[in-house]
């Protein structure tokens, strides 16, 4: 079974680790190069797939450049966190940020450096 690394299977996710440490907008022959020094052993339609898996979960994007197709992120993956994150707060608890703290803090002993940082977040964030 595969770890979920924000909602991304482990291979999805190292994909954009690839994408995130890029300098430049990435054509697919480089990413092809990069799954054949990575040892995947994938046909290019395979490669295909997990690209347009990224694309429909709005990680990744891609325009078409001359003849070929060229893959950048869409999201950094502090904002791929945060959406994760809003999601699993919203169906876990109803949208209710308190209501998740409280579950999370109940039974876990906090230090005092901890509860600070975590007032210090909650004064920054009052609207």
């Amino acid at each position: 079974m595969e770890n979920l690394h924000y909602g991304l299977t482990d291979i999805e996710f190292n994909l954009m680790r690839y994408f995130w440490n890029s300098d430049h907008h990435v054509p697919f022959h480089e990413i092809m190069e990069y799954t054949v020094k990575e040892n995947y052993g994938w046909a290019q339609t395979t490669l295909h797939t997990y690209l347009t898996k990224l694309i429909k979960k709005g990680c990744l994007q891609s325009e078409r450049k001359g003849y070929k197709r060229i893959y950048f992120p869409k999201l950094t993956e502090a904002q791929l966190a945060h959406r994760y994150a809003q999601s699993f707060v919203d169906h876990a608890f109803r949208g209710s940020i308190t209501d998740f703290m409280v579950s999370f803090t109940s039974e876990t002993p906090l230090s005092p450096n901890e509860v600070q940082e975590l007032k210090d977040i909650l004064d920054k964030n009052v609207k």
